[in-house]
């Protein structure tokens, strides 16, 4: 039930314009390690998959705070 509720959350995330907000970078940054995110910040931010790894950091984080009854599609 849970990897179902992050799947949800996970899409509607993506379809959403969250992961494009400038204030959802730090999500992206807790993605790499310490080394890689001071020594590649630019490449960092352009990453390819930028937005695929804010959704999933965002999803789940809510779902594992709260749990996969909290989040109703």
């Amino acid at each position: 039930m849970q990897s179902y509720a992050k799947i949800d959350l996970y899409n509607q995330v993506l379809d959403s314009d969250l992961p494009d907000l400038p204030e959802m970078e730090c999500w992206l940054f807790e993605y790499f390690p310490t080394r890689l995110q001071q020594d590649y910040i630019s490449f960092i931010q352009g990453h390819r998959l930028k937005r695929q790894i804010i959704a999933t950091y965002i999803a789940n984080s809510i779902i594992n705070r709260t749990g996969p009854a909290f989040i109703k599609s």
